[in-house]
């Protein structure tokens, strides 16, 4: 009988971690008053890896204290997406999944307009645009760790372009609530327009590649 009530306790107690833990998640991912960070990583030989694994270690530390975050590493038709302090938090997986697929350091197949769809389907989750279609956290970051490849093969207008002209995320340029940010080998163009050959309103202008 005592160990049962022992084995009751200990139940209870994880339970109560359990409830805590998505508790906290929710909170998070409802606050407005949090910023919000997707990362996307279309790894190819080019990038420095040592690098990219510094900056996405310093942005899961970062997720872990100011709200939530996705990384999604591109990867064919099954890519691996990490989530913190969004709902089904699976941050677990950054460490166990993510930096290990990274370390191997391989070339890894894009499909722009299949992760665009992916993407917006996990905007949508995340509550990155309110009941209104206006943005719901006080900040938002896109942020796209790019290889050579990724603009040799038209992903670039694929999916950058194209994700941020189907969310009209043009109205928010130069507020301060949102920043795109694209991330890329020193090595690549730097006459290559982020959002491709779409240049409403002048965006290529406003947004410039960032290299390591």
């Amino acid at each position: 009988m005592k160990q049962l009530t022992i084995i009751s306790r200990i139940s209870m107690f994880v339970l109560v971690m359990l409830c805590g833990f998505a508790t906290s998640v929710t909170a998070q991912e409802n606050d407005p008053n949090k910023s919000f960070r997707l990362v996307y990583v279309a790894q190819d030989s080019s990038m420095p890896l040592e690098h990219l694994l510094e900056t996405l270690r310093d942005a899961y530390n970062h997720a872990m204290v100011e709200g939530p975050t996705i990384f999604y590493l591109a990867n064919g038709n099954a890519p691996i997406v990490v989530k913190v302090n969004v709902k089904d938090d699976n941050r677990d997986d950054f460490e166990q999944k993510l930096l290990p697929s990274l370390q191997e350091n391989v070339s890894r197949s894009v499909y722009g307009r299949v992760d665009k769809e992916n993407i917006i389907k996990l905007l949508d989750e995340a509550n990155f645009l309110d009941d209104t279609g206006e943005l719901f956290h006080r900040a938002n970051d896109l942020e796209f760790h790019v290889g050579e490849n990724f603009f040799s093969m038209g992903n670039n207008e694929a999916l950058i372009g194209a994700l941020f002209f189907e969310l009209n995320l043009s109205r928010y340029m130069g507020n301060g609530t949102f920043n795109i940010n694209v991330f890329c080998p020193r090595s690549v163009d730097e006459g290559i327009n982020v959002f491709g050959v779409l240049n409403p309103d002048g965006v290529n202008q406003k947004v410039f590649l960032r290299k390591y």
